[in-house]
């Protein structure tokens, strides 16, 4: 067992939360016995807990999270979404973009779009990863508050007052879960309440997610279906899910479908 394969691992378990020895035997290529040895050691530096057949994140504190392993994650996926998702933005928008790896992704996509024809709109984001790949491009407001570095984003009550006195055309947002078919879900209280507080000042809500996210829920709830508008994601969403969509009035956007 390598060292890049467990911190390979620990990175895999960081966004699935739990994984089973068959799983973990396929995405190495690894005997029984070596992941089993691998989650012996992961349960020994205390990162994680061993379960029968598997092993699930141990969370004792928020530094679990990592922005740079959660970026790594299906990141096929998330670039497509982005790319996809900046098709939505028009002239004149002033839009909120959540912080998170495929909102990322989405800022990226949008400063390409703008290095080839310039965009008149503004983006006010709470996330520092998204200012630096947007700032040079055009206009970005910082929502500012207590900066969470393992997130490279602000939150907390200052971003809370700052975002109750704006109003958005647009808001796109991420998700770490979704409860199909009530609601859409995250990993932290204050990242919901940033987003319930965008909504709700929101012309439009658009949700960007991997097909993932609709195989899992999460801590907390942040947006029952009935207030978000528009969902982008990959063809990998199961046909009941994306039915529960459409039946929820929610416009399904897959990446395939804007990409031919």
């Amino acid at each position: 067992m390598s060292k890049a394969d467990y911190e390979n691992l620990y990175n895999h378990l960081i966004i699935r939360k739990k994984m089973d020895l068959r799983e973990t035997m396929e995405l190495f290529d690894t005997s029984e016995s070596t992941a089993r040895r691998m989650f012996i050691r992961l349960e020994k530096d205390g990162r994680a807990l061993r379960t029968s057949g598997g092993i699930m994140l141990f969370v004792g504190s928020a530094m679990d999270y990592s922005f740079d392993a959660v970026a790594r994650a299906q990141y096929q996926e998330k670039t497509a979404i982005g790319e996809a998702a900046c098709s939505l933005v028009q002239d004149g928008d002033v839009i909120y973009c959540d912080a998170g790896t495929t909102l990322l992704c989405f800022c990226e996509a949008l400063a390409n779009r703008s290095k080839k024809k310039p965009l008149n709109i503004s983006v006010f984001t709470n996330s520092l990863a998204n200012l630096e790949a947007l700032s040079d491009l055009m206009t970005v407001i910082l929502v500012g508050g207590m900066y969470r570095p393992h997130r490279k984003d602000f939150c907390g009550f200052i971003a809370e007052t700052s975002l109750s006195r704006l109003h958005f055309t647009k808001c796109f947002l991420g998700a770490d879960g979704s409860l199909v078919p009530k609601y859409f879900s995250t990993t932290d209280f204050d990242t919901a309440r940033l987003n319930e507080i965008v909504i709700h000042n929101s012309e439009k809500t658009i949700v960007l997610a991997d097909s993932f996210k609709f195989e899992k829920t999460s801590l907390v709830s942040y947006a029952p279906f009935n207030l978000v508008h528009t969902v982008v994601t990959d063809s990998g969403i199961s046909v009941a899910a994306k039915n529960a969509l459409i039946k929820s009035n929610i416009d399904v956007v897959l990446k395939s479908e804007l990409n031919k």
